[in-house]
């Protein structure tokens, strides 16, 4: 029987990306862990259901790895890391352009495109 363990990873790092020029998709990518992340993930994975894995796979965010590179050294595993694996593209070149509600109408409906949105609002 194969065993498939989904982890989300750990508390981010808040940080200020007004100066930022990077695109959203990659600041999202780059953001870390907080110091309490950190401590949360490394606690959470000395769970004792997650001894014994056999492959670890992760997203390639920052923050993800970061939590899987506590089960990876409790293992003695390498992190296969998988761009396909990432969180679904936001659709605005701006914070500015986030609607206030954005995470919620994605949480509720997996067909909501802020594009739609976007060309309804001119």
């Amino acid at each position: 029987m194969t065993t498939v363990y989904l982890i989300r990873h750990s508390k981010a790092l808040k940080v200020n990306n007004d100066l930022n020029k990077d695109e959203l998709q990659i600041q999202n990518e780059k953001n870390c862990l907080s110091i309490e992340g950190e401590e949360l993930a490394k606690n959470k994975m000395n769970n004792k259901e997650l001894e014994n894995i056999d492959i670890l796979y992760s997203s390639n965010y920052v923050r993800a790895i970061q939590t899987a590179k506590y089960l990876a050294d409790k293992n003695n595993l390498e992190i296969n890391v998988i761009s396909d694996l990432g969180e679904r593209k936001f659709g605005f070149s701006s914070w500015d352009e986030k609607p206030t509600d954005f995470e919620m109408k994605q949480f509720l409906d997996e067909n909501y495109k802020f594009g739609k949105e976007k060309a309804k609002k001119k």
